[in-house]
């Protein structure tokens, strides 16, 4: 749960901005697609009051968007790396690994291949690779402080989402995609969703951590979960750390909900949008609007 300015391609929607989403206190529609308006409407008919959200466009990509997906898609090989900048991002001061000292050649290149990318983004202050080592600084402004820290998970979770209810059949034009939706409950406690993409008038929303924070990430999702989610809705907790099964298991009964690694995430997310397009879903969905 990341608080952070948006930037580039994304859509940030604030309480009381002009053309903001919604009705009655708050934003006004015309910031965001009439997708996104409808999501927003959906949870506000939940109770769930929304403040603020920043909706991903889909029209063109930034280089924190590569720099995210390129993190997730090979962790393994950076993990070192990135646990270590964010240490740096968190205490202050830089990174120095001596990468020929046991890293695969694998891990090397993109380690190295990382910090240039890090560096273009504007992610890292400063970078240099000579002779087997790495040296680098994280900028210390808000922007390159959030993704370090964990920002960099909801923008690769976000895009495997997106990218499962592509290949499921759902429309470009049909979906959205919010990211640090800043809300109320009912109960009046406050609360910000990291993930949500509203398709075919369902919700999957995510909740995305870095650290091993897994217990206190899972009792604020529980808290949220019975106003943001409907019965055909779904939502899951991101980790990119190993869990032991039955540790896993205990978190998933803490949160309410799944708890998965990342390239478990699209997987999960591709079954359930095309549950959703099914003909059984369907019809049971006319008869829940007909008996309504």
């Amino acid at each position: 749960m990341v608080e952070a300015a948006g930037r580039g391609r994304e859509n940030p929607v604030a309480q009381g901005a002009p053309g903001g989403v919604g009705t009655g206190p708050g934003p006004e529609a015309g910031r965001v697609s009439p997708v996104a308006e409808a999501a927003l409407r959906l949870l506000r008919r939940r109770g769930v009051e929304v403040h603020t959200c920043t909706e991903v466009r889909r029209d063109r990509r930034d280089d924190l968007e590569r720099c995210a997906e390129f993190i997730g898609s090979r962790w393994e090989n950076v993990r070192d790396f990135c646990l270590r900048l964010k240490r740096a991002a968190s205490r202050g001061g830089g990174v120095r690994m001596d990468l020929w000292a046991g890293a695969s050649e694998r891990e090397i290149n993109d380690t190295v291949h990382l910090g240039w990318m890090l560096r273009k983004a504007g992610i890292l202050a400063w970078f240099d690779y000579e002779d087997g080592v790495l040296q680098a600084r994280p900028e210390r402004s808000q922007e390159a402080v959030a993704f370090v820290l964990g920002e960099w998970l909801e923008r690769y979770a976000g895009g495997l989402l997106l990218r499962s209810a592509a290949v499921s059949g759902w429309p470009a034009d049909g979906m959205s995609l919010v990211r640090r939706v800043g809300v109320s409950l009912p109960n009046g406690a406050d609360a910000e969703l990291d993930v949500v993409l509203f398709c075919g008038g369902r919700l999957f929303w995510v909740e995305c951590t870095t650290g091993d924070d897994y217990e206190d990430v899972a009792r604020r999702i529980l808290r949220a979960r019975r106003w943001v989610l409907g019965p055909e809705d779904a939502g899951a907790l991101v980790v990119v750390n190993s869990l032991l099964p039955q540790e896993r298991v205990r978190v998933e009964q803490a949160a309410g909900c799944r708890v998965l690694h990342p390239d478990e995430l699209y997987r999960v997310a591709q079954e359930f949008w095309r549950s959703a397009r099914s003909p059984e879903t369907k019809k049971r969905r006319r008869r829940k609007k007909r008996r309504s």
